[in-house]
């Protein structure tokens, strides 16, 4: 009753033109009803009736704080957009019809049949991510071509770098600082005045919208929306490798009634029409480095009066010369559209943020939405992207005053990249209880019996680690803010293996000494004399330290000096920065060295000199058997070496067989055939009598696939290639080989298949932690444990491969594997690009594809730690991490 009571005052007060008393009864009452809908449409007929400035600037905070009433009250997010959609339109028509709207001089809307759109976004690191945004708007470029005229403007902060990268795809390219963010932003808006457009699309560089998507910004361009954007979004985790859905400020989760109607910052599209009145100005002078999309939205209401309007009210909108005088929005739901956000731990906005007030989708219909809007391979990549640069792995055995310090100075690094912490115990399960206060991950061990190290602890740690490099801390130390910055820094510049540097011998705030090693240089004899690195100091690269076998877990003393050795012994860099990169603790409770009885001193000096003597004499013997001159591919004489390749067939794969065959044939000076439970030489076309042909008939011997390498016996200083029998080769397979080979003359086993295990490993099937595979793209060039040998090749003359290596069966790049290793030989997988070698269609049938070697062998064990396989796996590694001291 009340309220009636009040509004027909109201109207009392408005029919006799008293508008200044029924302004103040108005904003009194809804002083006390914020909400009520009858009072704002009571607003609206004054301002109608006596409209001003003030009072328009009054409306749009009244109507603000309706919202949140009604948010309170249940009223559902798609309510209030349309609620509030009605009355924005009102208010801005008002303004209109009173000539007292800013965008009153704004240009007639013209609409073209092949619009263009300009796409402005800023780079910053990522650059794998960088460059399949660049290449995946390319290409769209092309596909639209018909429909509308697509371009970009980057701005770039890293110089030559981004610019070529920009540059090779066709698009604009500024140079700009990194921050102030907003700077950046606003010289490439300023930049893309220059370029005639119909609209300009604001996209961050991780940022993928999907081709329907722009057919949806033409639609909208034809009528006459000067402003559009999405209140929603999909966001992808690559950490997590999660597909979150967030619905919007509106919704329930969000919190953030005030915001309805507010689009999010990617794929806000705005008209030139609009820049133009703005004079390309969104960000000038803000000086901020977050909240950017929030800046130019309240720029766009202040300045312009363009007030949010669900795309289902576009037909009652204001207008204004054919323009709609309106920020657009709709839901990519409501669309049937999909556009993503990449996001990573260096985004300004934190995932883990997201996710609170997202909802995340199942592993299958994230995989599904990805594949449908992206295509397999994108999708796929991705996938694999590796956007954590670093794992800094703090390893602690028990809870401690110490440990909150040395996590928050892990969290607290000033890094330009993405990078995780990882808590690892070897004892204490209640620290996982720490790990979820800090929100870290949790590595939980457990101890080698009679052995006290950490060797375990950490090398279960790197195996859950996810970063290309990893930084130690001990549960007492502590690091500076830069600290992986700096060594990360050097490790990508120098290409290094280990990085290590100064630290800080911490014993109180007022007593801290400096500790910088005696040597710069470090090499397999300088440190058998004497260990210089400070361990608290290095980062080391974590695939080189899976395949070095990880920490041994066999000794119980100097398992990181044994580390330095196996990586010296493969001529991998270690490089140093004179940066102090570490807080090293004195006080009573530490372990190490110092706190030792006297016969554990003897012990482990023992120890240390043992494994310096070992190495030593280690790399005596790969010195005498490294012949420079003979793994030239080209004798001085000028003569190539004779190009051999080698593979062994059954008959079940006779018709895949011809197609190998040919694909290879005229790449290699002999190609040598090994038909496993069959003889057949009918088939095979020898044009340039190339070809030989042997039987396991007439040698009574069956190794399966170690038949590709029968005759590596007889090729003596020659390029040896080993091949399957379903597999198609690249016409460019054996030259590029080759040039990898040459430029690669410190490894000796090359392959583009190949895996690592977890350190320690005891089953082959199910302890892989690196699985290259050929068939696949892979952008690296790294050392594996075991190649796979139907994509190999080295030079006889420098790794003596034997036909007498293969113990078993079908087990050939387990063979290679141990060879490699005994000898000091390095096997490397090599980049190449996805099905640049392809399986033979004939191979994919079932019955062939169900007979690999692979699968028929892991089926074959119920428990595959039972295999040959693991068997022989077990073996690699206690040579790996021999047991020094028995």
């Amino acid at each position: 009753m009340y309220s009636v009571l009040e509004e027909k005052e109201i109207d009392r007060l408005l029919i006799n033109r008293d508008y200044e008393t029924a302004e103040g009864v108005l904003l009194a009452s809804l002083k006390k009803r914020p909400g009520s809908i009858g009072l704002l449409r009571m607003l609206l007929r004054l301002l109608e009736l006596n409209c001003s400035e003030r009072l328009l600037d009054i409306a749009e905070g009244e109507i603000t704080a309706a919202l949140v009433s009604w948010f309170k009250s249940g009223i559902s997010d798609n309510r209030l957009l349309s609620i509030l959609s009605t009355f924005n339109s009102r208010l801005m028509k008002v303004a209109i019809e009173n000539e007292l709207h800013p965008l009153e001089n704004l240009k007639p809307l013209k609409v073209s049949k092949r619009p263009k759109i300009v796409i402005l976004t800023c780079l910053w690191k990522r650059l794998e991510l960088t460059k399949e945004f660049l290449r995946y708007y390319a290409i769209l470029k092309e596909e639209l071509e018909r429909y509308l005229e697509l371009d970009l403007v980057a701005v770039g902060s890293e110089g030559l770098l981004t610019r070529e990268l920009t540059e090779a795809y066709g698009f604009h390219y500024v140079e700009a600082p990194n921050k102030p963010l907003s700077d950046k932003w606003q010289k490439g808006l300023s930049f893309s005045s220059r370029i005639e457009f119909d609209a300009l699309v604001i996209l961050g560089s991780d940022d993928f919208l999907n081709k329907s998507t722009f057919f949806n910004y033409i639609s909208m361009l034809r009528k006459g929306v000067v402003f559009y954007g999405f209140y929603d979004a999909y966001v992808y985790d690559s950490v997590e490798k999660d597909l979150m859905y967030w619905p919007g400020y509106s919704d329930v989760k969000s919190k953030m009634p005030q915001r309805t109607g507010e689009t999010v910052g990617m794929g806000r599209m705005l008209h030139r029409n609009v820049l133009e009145l703005l004079d390309f100005d969104l960000w000038k002078g803000i000086q901020v480095n977050s909240s950017l999309d929030g800046y130019a939205q309240r720029k766009l209401k202040k300045s312009l009066m363009l007030l949010p309007v669900h795309s289902d009210k576009i037909a009652t909108a204001a207008s204004i010369k054919g323009n709609k005088i309106a920020q657009v929005g709709t839901t990519l739901k409501a669309q049937d559209l999909f556009a993503v956000d990449i996001k990573g731990k260096s985004n300004v906005t934190d995932p883990n943020a997201l996710r609170k007030v997202s909802h995340i989708s199942d592993p299958a219909t994230s995989k599904g939405l990805m594949i449908t809007n992206f295509g397999l391979e994108l999708s796929g990549k991705f996938h694999r992207l590796t956007n954590i640069k670093v794992s800094i792995i703090i390893l602690a055995h028990k809870e401690s005053d110490f440990l909150s310090k040395a996590i928050e100075s892990a969290l607290s690094q000033k890094f330009d990249y993405d990078y995780e912490v990882i808590l690892a115990s070897d004892s204490e399960p209640k620290l996982e209880k720490v790990a979820k206060r800090y929100g870290v991950k949790f590595s939980l061990s457990t101890k080698d019996e009679d052995n006290s190290s950490c060797s375990k602890n950490l090398n279960d740690a790197v195996s859950c680690a996810r970063g290309d490099f990893v930084k130690l801390a001990a549960y007492d130390d502590f690091l500076p803010e830069d600290c992986i910055q700096n060594l990360y820094e050097i490790a990508v510049k120098e290409n290094s293996s280990l990085v290590f540097a100064n630290a800080f011998e911490y014993y109180s705030e007022g007593k801290i000494k400096k500790y910088r090693p005696s040597e710069k240089t470090v090499t397999i004899e300088s440190q058998a004399k004497k260990n210089i690195i400070h361990g608290g100091t290095i980062m080391f690269n974590r695939k080189d330290f899976l395949v070095a076998g990880g920490l041994n877990q066999n000794i119980i003393y100097a398992e990181e000096f044994d580390f330095y050795f196996k990586l010296l012994v493969k001529k991998l860099n270690f490089s140093y920065v004179d940066k102090f990169v570490y807080y090293y603790r004195r006080h009573e409770g530490q372990k190490g060295t110092l706190s030792l009885d006297q016969k554990s001193k003897e012990r482990k000096a023992k120890l240390v000199s043992c494994l310096g003597q070992h190495y030593l004499n280690k790399e005596n013997n790969n010195s005498l058997t490294e012949n420079l001159d003979n793994k030239k591919i080209v004798t001085i004489g000028g003569t190539r070496k004779k190009i051999v390749a080698g593979l062994a067939t059954i008959e079940s794969r006779k018709n895949a067989l011809i197609k190998v065959v040919d694909s290879i044939y005229k790449q290699v000076d002999e190609l040598n055939i090994y038909q496993n439970g069959y003889k057949d030489t009918s088939f095979i076309c020898d044009p340039d009598n190339k070809v030989n042909i042997v039987s396991s008939i007439d040698t009574s011997i069956d190794k399966g696939d170690a038949g590709k390498f029968y005759f590596v016996d007889n090729s003596k200083n020659c390029l040896y290639f080993s091949l399957d029998d379903d597999l198609l080769y690249p016409k460019d397979y054996v030259s590029r080989s080759i040039d990898f080979m040459q430029r690669n003359p410190e490894c000796s086993v090359f392959s583009y298949h190949g895996k690592i295990f977890k350190p320690n490993a005891s089953d082959w099937f199910r302890e892989i932690l690196v699985n290259v595979r050929c068939t696949d793209e892979y952008l690296e060039t790294h050392d594996v444990q075991f190649g796979g040998t139907g994509v190999m090749f080295f030079d006889t003359s420098d790794f003596n491969l034997s036909f007498k290596d293969f113990e078993k069966e079908n087990m050939a790049d387990v063979f290679v594997g141990l060879k490699a290793l005994s000898c000091g030989k390095r096997i490397v997988a090599l980049p190449h690009e996805k099905d640049w070698v392809s399986i033979v269609p004939e191979a994919l049938a079932p019955a062939i594809r169900d007979n690999t070697i692979y699968r028929k062998r892991k089926v074959q064990f119920e428990n595959t730690l039972q295999s040959d396989e693991s068997r022989y796996l077990r073996r690699f590694f206690s040579q790996l991490n021999p047991c020094y001291e028995s």
